[in-house]
């Protein structure tokens, strides 16, 4: 079972580099620093860390310490690691839970508005799915909690104003909602509008090109600064003829594009002044 962790807590990881034998293999002869990457699973795709290398302990156990924001979305996370053993690359994989603490005396609310709803999947039921509600202004600050019967229906009690809903349950995307309650005790719930995705002044457009794959859709495009690869700041993902667009301003930038089930390559990025861009390394 996935651990599971609060929003600005910090956690410890451990690695153990043998071999599939189960024989030590001696550092830095035999492999290479350890490396791993966080991706969000549920959602939209996120890669919160790139490649960082890890800490050696004692004999082959290596360590990472890794504090999750306090703004971090709710749900499954998984952690990649990577290390070269006798010039074979091998990668292993752990999963993790990021998850929002209700304070028990609050519970279903504290307000003077009793509000009902329904989760649906399409028009199934979704039954024991947590619904947390949040400050829309303090995302750290769980103001209600309840759980879905089996009906899907769940109630909490609010009071005038506007909140953010996060609705998560094991094996399903989590949703993300705002809850406006006015002054009669009516209430809407609509989707949270999607982020600005165009945060930079020029429209990068290329295609990704490859010989081993044969379907070019879905490929995942992240960018970062080149002076921090741990925050991505644009996502794209590729259409069918492997096209995507990114939106940068001029500056460096290294660029992971990454397919399940196939290795990720790792470029760096020169967007020009002029709006031109080129791409290099490997």
């Amino acid at each position: 079972m996935a651990n599971t962790y609060l929003r600005g807590s910090t956690f410890l990881k451990y690695l153990n580099v043998l071999r599939v034998s189960g024989s030590a293999p001696a550092f830095p002869a035999d492999y290479t620093t350890p490396t791993y990457n966080i991706y969000y699973k549920n959602g939209s795709f996120s890669v919160l860390v790139l490649n960082v290398p890890m800490t050696q302990g004692l004999d082959n156990v290596w360590y990472l310490t890794y504090s999750i924001p306090s703004t971090a979305g709710i749900g499954t996370y998984l952690i990649k690691y990577k290390v070269t053993i006798d010039e074979i690359d091998v990668e292993t994989t752990e999963e993790y839970v990021v998850a929002l603490e209700a304070n028990p005396l609050l519970d279903g609310g504290t307000g003077s508005c009793e509000i009902s709803e329904t989760i649906l999947d399409g028009v199934v039921p979704v039954a024991s799915a947590d619904v947390y509600v949040f400050s829309s202004t303090n995302s750290a600050l769980v103001l209600a909690h309840a759980l879905t019967d089996s009906a899907g229906d769940f109630t909490v009690h609010l009071n005038e104003g506007t909140y953010y809903l996060f609705i998560n349950k094991p094996g399903f995307i989590s949703q993300e909602k705002i809850l406006v309650v006015n002054n009669d005790c009516t209430h809407t719930i609509t989707d949270v509008p999607p982020a600005t995705p165009s945060v930079g002044e020029f429209a990068i457009t290329d295609e990704v090109e490859s010989d081993l794959l044969v379907d070019l859709t879905g490929v995942d495009v992240t960018v970062f600064l080149t002076s921090d690869t741990t925050n991505a700041i644009e996502h794209a993902t590729t259409d069918a003829n492997g096209i995507f667009t990114v939106y940068l301003d001029a500056g460096n930038y290294t660029v992971l594009f990454n397919k399940a089930g196939f290795i990720s390559e790792t470029h760096g990025l020169t967007v020009l002044s002029d709006g031109s861009h080129t791409f290099s390394g490997n």
